[in-house]
């Protein structure tokens, strides 16, 4: 089978050199104006009044409730600003009344890191946040009280084990002295936000919004960096379903809903969710299982992928797979149950019948990490070129080889990357060899693309995965 990306390795050090988040805050108390508040507002502008406060418990849902569109003005900024802090973070599905704890830590963590960088500590390799401070936004965003019992049994776990079971994330949370903390590696750009589109008023102080995540341009949100125009944002926190559908710099990305509790404050999350059309596109049932071939101790994992399409194995390409791996990534398990060697993890996507399996590789015993993406057409299980896999994700040659330099340029031209790469060697090896297209979990358009550093480094080339829609790396 062709393989479509080469592995290769570099310390994770270099990548996170000088990164930092910059997307203005989202957080009520830091707007930049009275209309980007997430402060819950009387909703005058909207044709019906929001519901009174109510506890997260719901019964069924009444057969009847009445539709409205909220009017431009605060309470469509509160909503939009507030749908926005979920979006921002690429959330697909996060139901309050059913997540684990380790979902609401993590949503504090990238919440704060965004909008909120005192609630963090950082030291170049981990994120670092406190008990409180996890309360302190799952209360004010999701109505969630953390339990005495959620707190001791973490406690139980010895400092530097993972404190949760799933060996495919690449960045376990662990806990010690009342504090969670995690590998983090910062430095992309959060581009997306949430327009409502219409509510919908369940009679029992819940308000049901649908509404439309769209990617704001990255043109946009570097010039928006610099502080000076942070307040920009705020333009686009304020508009009407029409006027964003509309724009020019903003990208529709997908659909969902969230049911919501209109508290007295601000409104608070019941449950979120992007519509899984949006996440699929492809005219087959697809899915892609993740089998454990082995599992260290110390929470290295040996994978292989099983891609399942209408109900049936592709026995081929799994056998291919599985074959690539064993002969390429080899993970051993030492006598003390430690792992050594390369670990394997896997993320998948569909787009217009194209499933891409990647491949993340990292060794146990140096910071290298490297990607395999393999593309296949769901009708007849072949694999595909790069060209055809760009025509699919809607972009011809010159285009996914535009966007792509466009994407390289601005990273390596990033102050704290300057000096560090070859970038007149990485753009002129912009071809389809270096650079592979790919369909995200979410469907959208992303590339492996090979980045080349200077003559006489350690290593000669790595490759890194960026979104093509917004720019930000990803993977």
């Amino acid at each position: 089978m062709k393989k479509t990306a080469i592995v290769s390795a570099l310390c994770l050090s270099l990548l996170a050199t000088g990164c930092t988040i910059s997307q203005p805050s989202q957080e009520s108390e830091s707007s930049t104006t009275s209309s980007a508040t997430t402060e819950s507002e009387a909703s005058s502008e909207a044709t019906t009044e929001a519901p009174a406060e109510t506890t997260t418990e719901t019964s069924e849902e009444p057969t009847t409730f009445e539709t409205f569109v909220f009017e431009k003005g605060d309470s469509l900024t509160t909503h939009n600003i507030f749908l926005s802090n979920f979006a921002e973070q690429g959330i697909s599905l996060l139901d309050t009344r059913t997540c684990a704890l380790t979902d609401v830590v993590r949503f504090a963590i990238y919440f704060s890191d965004i909008n909120k960088q005192e609630n963090l500590e950082y030291d170049g390799n981990y994120v670092y946040i406190t008990v409180d401070k996890v309360q302190e936004v799952a209360g004010k965003y999701l109505n969630y009280t953390i339990k005495d019992e959620d707190i001791e049994a973490v406690k139980d776990i010895p400092a530097g084990d993972p404190i949760e079971s799933d060996p495919n994330i690449r960045a376990p949370l662990c806990f010690k002295d009342n504090t969670f903390y995690m590998e983090f590696g910062a430095g992309e750009k959060h581009t997306g936000l949430a327009i409502t589109d219409y509510a919908e008023n369940l009679g029992d102080g819940t308000l049901n919004l649908h509404f439309t995540v769209y990617d704001l341009s990255i043109d946009k949100v570097t010039e928006f960096d610099t502080g000076a125009t942070a307040s920009g944002w705020n333009k686009y926190y304020a508009m009407t379903s029409a006027e964003a559908s509309v724009d020019p710099d903003l990208t529709r990305r997908a659909t969902g809903t969230a049911l919501i509790g209109e508290g007295q404050e601000r409104p608070y999350l019941i449950r979120y969710e992007i519509d899984k059309g949006e996440q699929s596109s492809s005219s087959h049932e697809v899915e892609v299982e993740t089998v454990i071939e082995k599992k260290s101790d110390d929470g290295y994992t040996q994978i292989i992928p099983k891609l399942i399409v209408d109900g049936k194995e592709a026995t081929e390409i799994n056998e291919e797979l599985k074959n690539y791996i064993h002969d390429n990534y080899q993970l051993d398990i030492l006598d003390d149950g430690s792992g050594n060697g390369v670990a394997t993890s896997l993320e998948w996507g569909v787009k217009d019948n194209v499933v891409s399996i990647v491949i993340h590789a990292s060794e146990t015993f140096t910071d290298g990490f490297g990607y395999d993406v393999f593309n296949y057409d769901l009708d007849t299980l072949q694999a595909l070129d790069g060209s055809e896999v760009a025509k699919r994700l809607g972009l011809t040659d010159d285009e996914f080889f535009s966007k792509t330099k466009d994407i390289l340029s601005t990273y390596c031209n990033k102050e704290e990357n300057k000096g560090v790469y070859d970038l007149d060697k990485t753009l002129g090896s912009v071809n389809y060899d270096n650079c592979t297209p790919y369909a995200l979990p979410d469907g959208s358009p992303a590339v492996a693309a090979r980045i080349y550093l200077p003559s006489g480094s350690q290593f000669e080339s790595f490759e890194m995965c960026f979104n093509l829609t917004t720019g930000e790396r990803v993977g």
